[in-house]
């Protein structure tokens, strides 16, 4: 921010802020999934702790899907910006053929 705008300076700020220090979805899903149990929390404490770190299904269920994938397959998809889960699951596909070809056995196709 070398040249603030004169009006929306607090906005501009704090998105800079936030962008530069608050954890990416990916990382509050993976801690939305390492939860173990209440600790000193109450329930109802728990459920909106679990709220704030995620507001969309999708990518929850997004980083379930790719938690259950091999870390180095994840690592390579870490890299792809798609969103689409089928896609992605067919980007998994290819990767699993060419990293790890005798747990696939060849279809012809």
């Amino acid at each position: 921010m070398e040249n603030p705008l004169p009006s929306g300076k607090y906005e501009a700020l704090k998105a800079a802020l936030l962008n530069a220090y608050e954890a990416t979805q990916l990382q509050k899903d993976s801690a939305l999934l390492s939860l173990n149990g209440l600790g000193d929390k109450k329930p109802s404490e728990l459920l909106q702790h679990m709220r704030s770190l995620n507001q969309d299904p999708a990518t929850l269920f997004r980083a379930l899907f790719l938690n259950q994938l091999p870390p180095e397959v994840r690592c390579i998809l870490a890299q792809t910006p798609e969103e689409d889960l089928e896609l992605l699951a067919k980007t998994a596909d290819r990767i699993m053929e060419v990293d790890f070809p005798s747990q696939f056995p060849s279809h012809q196709r």
